[in-house]
């Protein structure tokens, strides 16, 4: 079983919960053209992301973890979560072309692209079925 794993910082705890800072890593800060491209201006690489897990280790504010998820889940998540939608819109967009015209075909991309969401959430978030997709915490250090 191969694991993603991701150093995280506890920021405060609520509940029987750690909420964790986590900081992405830019690739822009080891390339070497990074002075004359754009793509650090647009995107933006070493933002913090906030994360909730079960605080089943006891954490402290600012005890440092290792979070990890599974590699396979990551990628299920990550097809179900963008792909999905976007087959839905190409779909329903190309039903719609066919059988009522070009603007049938916007509404069709449109109503597929929102109903793919749709599914989600009612497949992942009303079902329960979202927690598999959730990091752990594996180690504590300090």
């Amino acid at each position: 079983m191969s694991l993603a794993e991701e150093i995280a910082i506890v920021s405060f705890i609520k509940g029987d919960y750690a909420y964790l800072k986590t900081e992405s890593v830019s690739a822009c800060s080891s390339c070497s053209a990074k002075s004359a491209c754009g793509a650090k201006t647009i995107s933006k690489p070493d933002s913090d992301y906030t994360l909730r897990v079960q605080n089943t280790l006891n954490l402290k504010k600012g005890d440092s973890v290792i979070l990890a998820l599974e590699s396979n889940k990551l990628l299920l998540g990550t097809a179900i979560m963008y792909i999905l939608p976007l087959i839905m819109l190409f779909v329903f967009a190309y039903l719609g072309k066919v059988l009522a015209g070009e603007p049938a075909s916007i509404a069709g991309g449109f109503l597929g692209l929102l109903g793919g969401l749709l599914l989600i959430h009612k497949m992942m978030f009303k079902d329960g079925k979202a927690k598999q997709f959730e990091p752990t915490v594996i180690q504590k250090f300090n």
